[in-house]
């Protein structure tokens, strides 16, 4: 695979796509888990819906891993690192509206705290990872996918 073009827009979509899935998915996990902590409910309970909600958490925490590996691909690590804070935004609004856990100002001033805190990042990067691209994409290098995703 060769070293592909910096897109900031594609950085920017895949981490907050990354963040959200493992963020929501631990929270699927915890409204999916019922099944587990009443094993005397029968199936006719809407156990099925449990284990399936479950299940799509499980897989929601195991794609950001992929979201996160094409984020930095397309962009520098700083401003994916910075876009994670975004999933923690997406679960706390998961838990107050579906899991109806209590949400107040402290929470909503973190949140806004944290939006305002990924947008800066962003926009003081100055997506510096552009250079290095440029650079590896001069010598001829390759990235090798298969020791980029087991050393990670």
């Amino acid at each position: 695979m060769d070293v592909v073009e910096p897109s900031l827009f594609k950085a920017v979509l895949y981490g907050v796509l990354g963040a959200v899935a493992v963020c929501l998915g631990k929270g699927l996990q915890k409204y999916g888990v019922e099944f587990i902590a009443h094993p005397k409910k029968t199936f006719k309970d809407g156990k099925y819906l449990k284990i399936f909600v479950w299940l799509l958490g499980t897989a929601g925490i195991v794609s950001s891993a992929f979201f996160m590996f094409a984020a930095c691909a397309y962009g520098p690590v700083l401003l994916v690192a910075a876009l994670s804070g975004t999933g923690l935004v997406a679960l706390a609004l998961f838990s107050a509206f579906v899991l109806r856990e209590p949400i107040g100002r402290n929470e909503i001033l973190g949140m806004s705290a944290i939006i305002v805190g990924t947008v800066l990042a962003g926009y003081f990067d100055g997506f510096a990872g552009v250079a290095s691209y440029g650079m590896a994409a001069a010598a001829g290098k390759k990235i090798d996918v298969g020791n980029m995703v087991v050393f990670s």
